[in-house]
């Protein structure tokens, strides 16, 4: 077994798992278990887009990470010779490495946590995203309710590959989806209250101390907010005809977290 080769338990299955991620957006608590699982393997290793060779106890204290885990460079070849491998790198990153993950070893099970195969919509993610559509992978989201019958978790089981909802998208996706056929879905509307990870681990001024503390900020104002498709593709899936959706999103000074607010009349 490599040394970056972890044990994980899912359902009465047992696979080794490879986590290939990014630390600029691996604050997703989905990626958690993964970042954690070194602790219990001694010279265990994560392959990162950057900081190589640094340990990870310092770049994500959330996960109590071991002082002996560390990051190395991507190598696909590796990552190809497992069983899974868990992306978790910006869009447009995450697409290219899935493809010659693939191209290497087609019977590899692969998890993409960016948004690269989330949409069915190659114009949605020209729109939204910009570059090339990388193609449409089965969703994440095992429960988000199917209106053609079966359930998104039939659609998960056996799949070799599957793209990790967004956050916002799985919050605001869950919380109206019951509500179709209840409420006017054409005049949704939806505040987001979400927490710093979301945004990222760069150093950016605005994510400073002294600009977040004691203050709310709105972003991606004007309806702009990149998980909209992706939150109308869910609820178009879940029997929603034309749903029209109105979001407002504001970060707060707290580490993780999200509240969203959907009403309808």
């Amino acid at each position: 077994m490599h040394d970056d080769v972890y044990k994980y338990s899912y359902g009465r299955k047992r696979i080794h798992c490879s986590c290939c991620r990014s630390l600029r957006i691996c604050g997703s608590r989905s990626c958690a278990p993964a970042i954690r699982t070194p602790r219990v393997h001694n010279g265990g290793s994560c392959r990162a887009q950057s900081g190589w060779g640094d340990p990870g106890a310092g770049h994500a204290p959330p996960w109590r990470c071991s002082p002996r885990t560390s990051f190395s460079d991507i190598d696909v070849e590796r990552l190809a010779s497992h069983d899974a491998v868990v992306l978790a790198l910006p869009h447009g990153v995450s697409g290219q490495i899935a493809q010659e993950l693939a191209k290497t070893n087609p019977d590899l099970v692969i998890v993409d946590a960016g948004a690269d195969f989330r949409l069915s919509s190659a114009s949605d993610w020209c729109h939204w995203y910009g570059g090339d559509h990388a193609g449409t992978w089965a969703y994440g989201l095992p429960e988000l309710p199917r209106a053609e019958g079966g359930s998104q978790r039939d659609v998960l089981s056996g799949a070799t590959r599957i793209a990790g909802p967004g956050c916002n998208a799985s919050a605001v996706a869950l919380g109206l989806a019951p509500l179709i056929g209840l409420v006017d879905t054409s005049q949704l509307a939806v505040t987001l209250i979400v927490g710093t990870s979301g945004a990222g681990k760069s150093s950016r001024p605005d994510l400073t101390f002294s600009r977040m503390s004691g203050g709310a900020h709105p972003y991606s104002v004007g309806n702009a907010h990149r998980h909209i498709p992706e939150i109308l593709q869910s609820l178009r899936m879940a029997g929603a005809e034309e749903p029209h959706l109105s979001v407002s999103a504001v970060l707060v000074p707290m580490t993780r977290g999200i509240l969203a607010v959907c009403t309808g009349p």
